[in-house]
C-alpha cells in the first residue's frame, strides 16, 4: 500500500442538502476534517439544487452524483450511480453510511474493505412511516446488508448488540458514538423570564421524529408559550398544515439554521423537546445537552442511552405524558437548571477529537487485518 491512504466514504447526505442536511453529514465533515495528511478523504454524496459537482472543504474532497431534481429521483440516481464509480476509481478503504431508503451495497462492486457505518436499523416500527411497500424493502435491504458487510461501526450499545445477533460476520464491530460542537458549551442561558419558548430543532420529518406527536401535546396545554420549530426536510409544508389544522397560532419557524442561530435558539428556550419514535444516537440531543437546556425525550434506544437523569423521558408517541412533561418543566425553573446542568456535564463525554480519533484508530485496524488491501488487482 501506498505511503497515502484513499479513502471513500459514501453517505447520500450533504449539509447543504435541503431535503435532509442531518446529523450524519455534520459527523462526516466533523470527523474528517481531523484526519492527518497520509489520509487523502473522499465523500460521495447526493446531488440537489444549486449542488456543486466537485468541492473541496477542509482536507475533504466531496464528490455529488445523481439527479437534482427531486429528493426521491436524487436519492434513486445516487444509489444508481454509485456503482459505476466503484468501477471507475480505485480506494484502499471504503466506508458506506447505510440506509435502507437508498442502499449502495458497494462490497459487491469492490474488492477493497468495505466497512458499514450504521445510524440504526429498521424495524417493524422505524420502517412503518415510509409505507407498507418501502419499509418491507427497507427490512430486506438490512437482512442484505448484514450477510454481505464483513466490517461495522455502530453508534450506540443497542445497535451494536442489534448487529451482532444479525450479522454474519459480527467479529468486527466498533462502537462509535458521535460528537458534539465545542462552542454550545459556552452558551449562557438567558435569564428565566427571557426563556420564552419551547424549541423543536432538527430535521421536518413527521413520523420519525414524532412531530405529530409534539403538535397534539401542544395543543392540549392551557397555558402555552410560543413553540418554535427549527429546521428544514421533507415534510416541512406537512407540518405547516398540520398547525394550521389544530389552529395553532403561536408556532414559529425559523427553517435551516447555522450554528450561531442554533446557540441563540438554544440560549432562550425554556426547554427543547426530541419527540422522536426511533433514532440512532441524536447529535443534535448531545447540542441540546451541551448548551444547558433541558431535554425532554423518548423512551427509545439511542435517546435512553444518552439521557438518564440529565432530562425528561416519556413513551413515544404518548400525547398526554408529553403533554404532562411540558407542563412539569414549563413550571419547575429548578428542575430545568437541573437537567440542563446534568445534561451539559453530559454531554462533555462526546467531543469530535475522540470520536475522530476512533474512527482513525478503526480505519487503520481495518486496513492491518483485510489482506485485500495490498491485492494490487482489486478496486
Amino acid at each position: 500500500m501506498s505511503s497515502t491512504v484513499n479513502l471513500l466514504n459514501i453517505i447520500y447526505d450533504d449539509i447543504p442538502n435541503p431535503w435532509l442536511g442531518g446529523g450524519g453529514a455534520i459527523r462526516a465533515l466533523e470527523i474528517y476534517k481531523r484526519f492527518p495528511p497520509d489520509f487523502s478523504v473522499t465523500l460521495l454524496t447526493g446531488s440537489y439544487p444549486g449542488a456543486r459537482p466537485v468541492e473541496q472543504i477542509h482536507n475533504v474532497k466531496y464528490i455529488r452524483l445523481g439527479l437534482p431534481w427531486s429528493y426521491t429521483i436524487s436519492r434513486i440516481t445516487f444509489a444508481l450511480c454509485v456503482p459505476f464509480f466503484l468501477l471507475r476509481h480505485k480506494y484502499h478503504l471504503i466506508i458506506e453510511d447505510y440506509s435502507a431508503f437508498s442502499p449502495c451495497f458497494s462490497f459487491f462492486y469492490t474488492k477493497r474493505p468495505v466497512i458499514g457505518s450504521f445510524q440504526n436499523l429498521h424495524s417493524q416500527k422505524s420502517a412503518k412511516g415510509k409505507g407498507v411497500l418501502k419499509g418491507l424493502f427497507a427490512q430486506i435491504f438490512d437482512s442484505i446488508a448484514l450477510r454481505f458487510f464483513r466490517y461495522y461501526t455502530a453508534v450506540s450499545p443497542n445497535l451494536v448488540s442489534m448487529i451482532s445477533k444479525r450479522a454474519a460476520h459480527n467479529e468486527h464491530i466498533k462502537l462509535i458514538g458521535v460528537g458534539v460542537n465545542d462552542k454550545l458549551f459556552s452558551v449562557e442561558k438567558a435569564p428565566t423570564q427571557a426563556q420564552d419558548y419551547i424549541l423543536y430543532i432538527g430535521r421536518m420529518e413527521i413520523y420519525q421524529k414524532g412531530l405529530d406527536t409534539l403538535l397534539n401535546a401542544y395543543a392540549s396545554l392551557k397555558n402555552r408559550p410560543k413553540l418554535v420549530i427549527a429546521g428544514n426536510g421533507f415534510d416541512f409544508q406537512k407540518v405547516k398544515n398540520l398547525v394550521a389544522e389544530l389552529n395553532l397560532e403561536n408556532v414559529e419557524f425559523t427553517g435551516r439554521y447555522s450554528l450561531e442561530q442554533e446557540i441563540e435558539l438554544l440560549k432562550n428556550a425554556i426547554c427543547a423537546v426530541m419527540p422522536s419514535r426511533f433514532e440512532g444516537f441524536p447529535m443534535v440531543a448531545l447540542e441540546i445537552m451541551a448548551s444547558a437546556t433541558a431535554l425532554i425525550g423518548t423512551k427509545i434506544p439511542g435517546t435512553s442511552e444518552m439521557v438518564q437523569d440529565n432530562g425528561l423521558l416519556v413513551q413515544p408517541e404518548n400525547v398526554q405524558e408529553l403533554a404532562g412533561a411540558l407542563e412539569r418543566i414549563i413550571g419547575d425553573k429548578s428542575l430545568r437548571e437541573e437537567l440542563g446542568r446534568k445534561g451539559r456535564e453530559r454531554a462533555r463525554e462526546f467531543t469530535w477529537d475522540r470520536i475522530s480519533s476512533e474512527w482513525l484508530d478503526y480505519a487503520k485496524y481495518v486496513l492491518s487485518v483485510d489482506s485485500r488491501t495490498n491485492d494490487p488487482s482489486g478496486n
